[in-house]
């Protein structure tokens, strides 16, 4: 045989090269193979003269990089065999070559076996007269790349020494694989097996999926080999979705969970403050309305072990929130590395002070640290008026990239609500949801988790049935109501809203305009506003008729030294006379002082101050009217009251019950009522809000008395409607609606 090699080391020659010689020159050779492993790119550079071989055996041995225990050698082979396959280009040649591998083994003259005993350290090659004895794997890599080392052997009588000593030993000791390794062919991509429609769209799925089941596999693996108990007991579905959360960490290094009430989406978000901030010990910041930082965060932190770096929502719109946000970290704001943000549908308003401090603050760790920090935003109603809603949450979250989702097909995140908005349909953001967030219903949980459990015992998901108390308003207000709402709706000049109508000149300028168009419509809210508490409450109503008297009376003083409601405290001004903002810490009185403080010049000579005063005065006059009219309404008339106070006492035996209301006023009037009756005697009753008459440890020991049962009827504004488990109630009771009807899924959860 004319070969002189003694070394091949794929320099000067390719083994490939080298196998194909030999196999040229003694084609009818019978052909030995011992490799750690191989696959069909090797194969290919040799197939084409092994069709004339006489016999072929292949013995696939371990590695010592193959130590994993826990699965058969031959499934970690069959494992790394399909990667290596599904990773071929999809093309004719390769299709191929899949296909003479198949053919060429399923030959009766070829046989496969795999020896999973110890470590199989030798690769060998043995011809009839010659072998190949060192380190190459019947791979392309094998066969072709330089680095490799093999002595050549030459002479019949030592070959098969070799052969029957080495290759025929372990021969014997090892299993058949043939068939698993074909099937494994066919099954691929380039193999003859026919797939259903439905596998194909699995497959599809996959493909699309599969990058990111991979993380979430890896990060699986790291937490199970975690020796340390973890603190944060999950049911099956909260453990699913702290995966997912993980693979969006580690693609946008953003997320928002976004599942329904009452599915526990505070456990998920501190099993990942768990990981960072325990097991990595990495500092994270928890952004929260202030009502629940002491009767929700702080207590799971402490519980859980964790650090309580807390800032409430509300220092985040303060002018100082950085020195806030500094403390609430204990000096160090650049180390954050993951920032969670509880209610994030409260950062809604681009415009608002939450939103621009929360990007600053973003923007800041970005810069100290020299990357941005990891965001997740926990809400169950991240769409409360519109898709924009949800616009001004992603864009915080992705550090107002809006090319992030280019690889999704969205160029322009920006243009792409804007396409949506216009076509007034939600569900086309149902793509970008799934890239984004986390978002399962109480139905989804029951049917794909039927039996979850937590602590070991199955969760049950109360049914839930809805009821409405029937009471009649024209009993309390004997055919004064359509009377009090026609004044309000149509005889009430809202002068003091309108002054520009009064100006002597006619508007010149746009700005003169757009500013009527302005107090037009805050009058127009006004008149809701006020009908709206006329609803709630005879009490509510009475004080905000007072206010606003008292207001005007005093606004006709101001008036007449050339002083005016500015542009910025008007919202102040409805929230003082109207108490839309019932859990305010601030007193009355504060932001009385503050409103006056906000005036600003006013020259009275350019209007027609006569018919001013004169239609204010005439306001004044029907809203003590009004006041005169409901003057001997009491709670002891009040139907609505009454009817409340006979369903409470009959549903009380049943369960606890919380009732929500969204004012304060009415709380305080329905519990002070309810208080001082004889058959509440013995019924544990309790009122609570989130204005300055509860402070926050008030509020958590209330909180945590009625999870005791300590408390039967709890009575709150929607200070309790976010982030709150009261789950120990079985009853819920709306004592009014709020405006928002996402409040309302809230309260029910």
């Amino acid at each position: 045989m004319l070969i002189e090699e003694n070394i091949v080391d794929n320099n000067n020659v390719k083994l490939s090269v080298f196998l194909n010689k030999v196999l040229h020159l003694d084609p009818k050779t019978n052909l030995d193979i011992a490799t750690a492993f191989f696959n069909v790119e090797g194969f290919s550079l040799v197939k084409d003269k092994l069709e004339g071989v006489t016999k072929f055996r292949l013995l696939l041995g371990k590695t010592p990089e193959l130590t994993d225990n826990k699965q058969t050698l031959g499934k970690v082979l069959l494992k790394e065999m399909n990667k290596d396959i599904e990773n071929l280009d999809l093309t004719k040649e390769k299709h191929d070559h899949v296909s003479d591998l198949i053919n060429f083994l399923e030959k009766a003259s070829v046989e496969v076996r795999i020896f999973d005993k110890n470590f199989l350290h030798g690769k060998g090659y043995f011809f009839n007269s010659v072998a190949v004895i060192g380190s190459s794997n019947f791979t392309h890599a094998g066969l072709t790349r330089e680095g490799e080392l093999n002595a050549v052997i030459y002479g019949k009588d030592v070959v098969g020494v070799h052969r029957e000593n080495w290759f025929n030993k372990f021969w014997k000791e090892s299993l058949d694989f043939k068939d698993d390794l074909i099937t494994l062919l066919k099954n691929s991509r380039f193999g003859t097996k026919d797939y259903s429609p439905f596998h194909i769209y699995i497959k599809s799925l996959f493909e699309l999926q599969k990058d990111e089941l991979a993380a979430e596999h890896e990060e699986e693996e790291k937490r199970r080999e975690k020796t340390t108990v973890s603190n944060v007991e999950l049911t099956e579905f909260q453990g699913d979705a702290v995966q997912r959360v993980f693979s969006r960490l580690k693609k946008y290094g953003a997320v928002i969970v976004a599942d329904s009430v009452g599915l526990g989406k505070t456990y998920i978000a501190l099993k990942v403050l768990e990981e960072f901030g325990f097991f990595r010990r990495k500092r994270c910041l928890v952004v929260c309305p202030a009502q629940l930082k002491e009767t929700m965060w702080l207590p799971e932190l402490k519980g859980k072990m964790l650090s309580e770096n807390i800032l409430s929502q509300e220092n985040l719109a303060a002018k100082d929130f950085m020195d806030k946000a500094k403390r609430a970290t204990g000096g160090h704001l650049e180390e954050v590395e993951l920032i969670i943000v509880d209610e994030s549908h409260n950062l809604r308003n681009q415009l608002s002070n939450r939103w621009e401090n929360l990007n600053t603050l973003i923007e800041f760790i970005t810069k100290e640290k020299g990357e941005k920090p990891k965001i997740l935003f926990m809400t169950a109603t991240p769409i409360n008026n519109s898709i924009w809603d949800l616009y001004s949450q992603i864009l915080l979250l992705v550090g107002n990239d809006n090319a992030i989702f280019i690889k999704e097909n969205i160029p322009d995140l920006f243009v792409h609500f804007k396409e949506i908005d216009k076509k007034g349909n939600p569900a086309l953001l149902n793509d970008l949801l799934n890239e984004i967030s986390i978002r399962r219903t109480r139905d989804y949980i029951r049917k794909e988790y039927p039996d979850a459990t937590v602590n070991g015992k199955k969760i049950k998901f109360p049914e839930r049935k809805l009821e409405t108390i029937n009471y009649k308003l024209e009993e309390t207000y004997k055919g004064m109501y359509k009377e009090i709402a026609e004044i309000i709706s149509q005889k009430l000049t809202m002068a003091y809203y309108n002054i520009l109508r009064y100006k002597k000149e006619e508007l010149q300028t746009q700005e003169e305009i757009l500013a009527l168009n302005r107090m037009i419509a805050i009058g127009g809210i006004f008149k809701t506003i006020l009908l709206k508490r006329l609803e709630s409450s005879i009490e509510a109503f009475r004080i905000s008729v007072t206010h606003h008297i008292k207001f005007l009376n005093i606004m006709m003083k101001y008036l007449e030294n050339g002083k005016l409601l500015s542009k910025q405290a008007y919202t102040k001004f409805i929230k003082y006379v109207l108490s839309t903002d019932d859990d305010s810490e601030e007193e009355p009185e504060e932001v009385q002082k503050e409103i006056l403080a906000q005036l600003e010049k006013f020259n009275l000579k350019n209007y027609d101050k006569e018919t001013l005063f004169k239609d204010i005065k005439t306001d004044i006059k029907l809203l003590k009217t009004i006041l005169d009219k409901i003057k001997d309404l009491t709670p002891d008339k009040d139907a609505k009251l009454l009817e409340f106070k006979a369903k409470l006492l009959k549903l009380h035996k049943k369960s606890q019950i919380v009732v929500f209301t969204y004012y304060k006023d009415t709380l305080n009037y329905v519990y002070d009522y309810l208080s001082k009756q004889k058959e509440f005697k013995n019924i544990n009753l309790q009122n609570i809000s989130g204005s300055g008459s509860f402070t926050p440890k008030e509020r958590q020991k209330i909180i945590e008395k009625f999870k005791n049962k300590e408390i039967d009827i709890l009575l709150s504004t929607d200070v309790l409607s976010e982030g709150q488990n009261l789950q120990t109630a079985q009853i819920l009771i709306n004592y009014d609606l709020h405006w928002n009807p996402t409040r309302m899924i809230q309260r029910a959860g």
